[in-house]
């Protein structure tokens, strides 16, 4: 019996210690730039009085324990890849949705955590560091690569939640 309960103890450690103990969390919302008020000009000084189309904001959170150090290298964004800018936050991280003026409630999209949370902004980049992260991204919508312990690690977010619009004044 005890030779039994040794050997589930040993199993469960082991699978715990092989285990990936970084989590991702995604999101996207459209964010739609307003309009522009009249008499405005851009840098050339002709009037700027188109507005852009809407664009997507993409909102990606990593979550590690504090006990590990985590490099976040590059991502793919629905196939094409980015530089990674990051940002220590705090849980938990939550947004108002104003789609209706007369309505602020919050959205939780990190709840309370004791892990370290990091939001992670996309920003153009030239080249790839993890070919095999790009076999991943034509699948996926969202591939992280971070650096653990000297290797590289990729986990990937198969449908990212889409969020309310947000539409700008």
């Amino acid at each position: 019996m005890k030779a039994i309960l040794l050997l589930v103890i040993v199993c469960l450690f082991s699978v715990f210690s092989f285990s990936q103990s970084v989590a991702v969390k995604g999101y996207v919302r459209s964010v739609s730039p307003g309009t522009v008020p009249v008499g405005v000009t851009n840098e050339n000084g002709t009037p700027a009085n188109k507005k852009s189309g809407p664009k997507d904001q993409h909102l990606i959170y990593l979550l590690h324990a504090k006990t590990i150090r985590v490099i976040p290298v590059e991502m793919w964004l629905n196939g094409e890849h980015y530089a990674i800018s990051q940002t220590n936050v705090s849980s938990p991280v939550t947004i108002t949705d104003n789609t209706i003026p007369s309505n602020t409630k919050k959205i939780i999209l990190v709840p309370a955590t004791y892990k370290n949370v990091v939001q992670l902004s996309p920003i153009p980049s030239v080249e790839t560091k993890v070919i095999s992260a790009a076999q991943k991204a034509k699948t996926n919508e969202a591939v992280i690569v971070y650096k653990q312990n000297g290797k590289f690690y990729t986990t990937t977010i198969k449908k990212l939640t889409r969020l309310e619009p947000l539409m700008g004044e």
